[in-house]
């Protein structure tokens, strides 16, 4: 018990904010305005095809934002695991039908 009084009055207080382990990734997005992490691709929305994109890649989640407002785009659970898979939110995709709903055919079927 002495050593470890000893130890305890060594120790550094605990840092006050929050560590969040993420990897930041950019990319520019596809022509179906997809980003691809880790040989997964999440969709962003059409409105964002060829454009940059920034995303934060945590254990369990991947949050797409936009580079030059930081706003926040879309949010998915991580996929983890070689198959190549896109992750989509229906509403993205949903708002791209509602100006061309021809679209629906051309529509990724989800995550293979």
């Amino acid at each position: 018990m002495e050593c470890f009084d000893e130890d305890r009055k060594a120790l550094m207080p605990l840092p006050s904010t929050r560590f969040d382990p993420i990897r930041w990734e950019s990319g520019k997005a596809d022509r179906y305005g997809r980003i691809e992490i880790d040989s997964n691709r999440y969709l962003a929305g059409g409105k964002w095809h060829g454009g940059k994109l920034l995303a934060a890649a945590g254990w369990d989640s991947v949050r797409i934002t936009d580079p030059s407002s930081g706003e926040m785009i879309a949010e998915y659970p991580r996929r983890y695991g070689g198959a190549s898979s896109t992750l989509q939110d229906p509403a993205l995709v949903s708002l791209a039908l509602r100006h061309r709903d021809g679209n629906w055919r051309y529509t990724p079927k989800g995550p293979t």
